[in-house]
């Protein structure tokens, strides 16, 4: 079983490089600000050490895109735009942002919706060196990943899922847990005005957002919780 699940993280960071890739290509390239890129790895990595996959090695990366979006790829890869970033009000909006792409992640939310398709009976018996072998295969897997990602998104409730476990990720990491709840309203003003494949790859906004304030009525002892909002300001608005 260790041996098969060492496998299967080469084949996710495998398959997860590649669509890293395409994400690159397709978003603009990579946002040059070196001191924002090392500013999501620490909020972001802060985030990875209290979820349920800590061990995992994950990437955090900046596209270079106005327009506002985030998602994961497969083995740990995450984006975020900076579009996205720039609205950003504080640490804590950041965190719940980039802790809902960790829950996608450590709920392995991305292989569960490909395991359904048609192509994944293949490619759960593929090894890495088979992959390798048959490039159309690989080619048709990571065009049905980019798809899902970029254009159709993932199911409701797998984002739904998303919103729950990466409130509590902020939580445990020290963060106010409404961090998404008020990143997710300052979209939902903008509606109409803003690009955002959220619109069209997640659930409503609104919906998202009534679910997100019934579970932070489940935390009874967030009140002095940090936005951090000095702290943003200071990497990311100077």
């Amino acid at each position: 079983a260790r041996l098969r699940e060492g496998v299967d993280a080469l084949h996710l960071r495998f398959v997860g490089e590649a669509v890293a890739v395409e994400a690159f290509s397709r978003f603009g390239g990579e946002y040059s600000n070196q001191a924002w890129t090392r500013y999501i790895n620490l909020v972001g990595k802060t985030v990875t050490e209290v979820s349920d996959r800590p061990t995992l090695n994950y990437h955090f990366a900046i596209l270079n895109s106005q327009d506002q979006n985030a998602f994961a790829a497969p083995g740990g890869y995450i984006f975020i735009t900076a579009g996205l970033l720039k609205t950003l009000n504080n640490e804590a909006e950041l965190a719940g942002v980039l802790a809902h792409e960790v829950a996608h992640v450590t709920k392995q939310h991305m292989l569960e919706t490909i395991r359904r398709g048609a192509l994944m009976g293949s490619v759960s018996e593929l090894t890495l060196t088979a992959m390798k072998q048959d490039p159309a295969m690989f080619s048709s897997i990571i065009d049905e990943m980019t798809e899902l990602l970029f254009t159709k998104g993932l199911d409701k409730e797998k984002e739904f899922e998303a919103d729950v476990v990466g409130v509590e990720y902020a939580y445990r990491a020290g963060y106010h847990p409404q961090g998404l709840r008020d990143y997710l309203q300052s979209l939902e003003k903008e509606k109409g005005h803003v690009e955002s494949k959220f619109f069209t790859t997640h659930p409503s906004t609104t919906l998202r957002i009534s679910k997100i304030d019934t579970l932070l009525k489940e935390y009874s002892d967030i009140k002095n919780l940090p936005f951090l909002t000095t702290r943003f300001q200071k990497y990311v608005k100077a």
